[in-house]
């Protein structure tokens, strides 16, 4: 078994080449929670600085996303994937371990929709529970490898490739943390625990080309000085893909209306440029509109 653990903020990361030299050689960071990240105070404050040493390291690294059934589950996925991408890890466990008063197919529904939301995006997942819920929601029969939490047991007890043996002291790190073994094969590993997928933005029409413009009607919320302007008629004439950032994505509207910080040649004008989030991936673009 390949040994290894996972910490959060609640515990401190002093050296990773004192780590890596104690024979462990993986370890699974907490990114965030529910719809909250680095800054938030979620026991993810240190994730990004935290897996850039261990990267730097040689420390396979990976994250876990500790997911609330009383919110969208998509969403939570959105904000887990930009700043998994942004940290440069690829594997993404889905932590559901709180019911947040709702029922089990709810909280199943919430963890599918996080499940599928990560590996539509070409990241790795596994599932992080106890014998009670994994049993309870027959997550075995998923088709998603399951990280298992069993710190009771000697050996574990269920088929796996995680397996959660208990807590202790690890060399580097500062503070009871806890410890897993990797039970699962290799090829498994490997995906988990490999480079963040790149992201491929879709191709870039620029003014002129041949571009299929839509309908849209857009509200200006302003932006570089200028006042609110609506512009209740326009067409798109250029969509430009942008990096990702999900902690923003909820500062604008999706299509049909956008909303965002414009740049116009005027207050009031009719054509200009328009930053937006998309209705279900989060990503950012700008939109370069005219007048109908």
């Amino acid at each position: 078994m390949t040994l290894g653990t996972d910490t959060s903020d609640f515990q401190t990361l002093v050296s990773p080449t004192a780590y890596k030299a104690s024979g462990r050689s993986f370890l699974i960071r907490k990114l965030g929670e529910g719809l909250s990240g680095p800054g938030d105070h979620v026991g993810a404050d240190n994730a990004p600085s935290d897996i850039a040493r261990l990267k730097a390291a040689g420390i396979d690294t990976a994250a876990y996303w500790f997911v609330h059934p009383s919110l969208d589950g998509a969403a939570q996925a959105q904000m887990a994937v930009g700043l998994a991408r942004a940290a440069g890890v690829h594997g993404i466990a889905c932590d559901c371990e709180v019911p947040d008063g709702k029922p089990w197919n709810q909280i199943a529904a919430t963890m599918h929709a996080f499940l599928g939301t990560v590996k539509a995006a070409g990241f790795a997942t596994l599932i992080y529970d106890n014998r009670t819920w994994v049993d309870t929601l027959g997550a075995e029969g998923w088709g998603v490898p399951i990280w298992y939490a069993t710190p009771s047991v000697l050996i574990p007890d269920r088929g796996c490739v995680v397996w959660q043996c208990g807590q202790g002291s690890v060399p580097g790190i500062s503070g009871t943390t806890d410890l897993d073994n990797w039970t699962g094969n290799q090829a498994t590993y490997d995906l988990f625990f490999g480079s963040a997928p790149v992201h491929n933005s879709p191709p870039i029409n620029y003014p002129g080309d041949n571009v299929q413009s839509i309908p849209i009607s857009v509200a200006i919320s302003g932006g570089h000085g200028w006042a609110a302007s609506p512009v209740p008629a326009a067409k798109i004439v250029n969509v430009v893909a942008l990096d990702e950032n999900p902690q923003d994505v909820s500062r604008y509207d999706a299509i049909p209306t956008f909303q965002g910080i414009a740049t116009q040649s005027s207050p009031n004008a009719a054509n200009g440029a328009l930053v937006f989030a998309g209705p279900s991936d989060g990503t950012f673009g700008f939109v370069v509109w005219a007048a109908s």
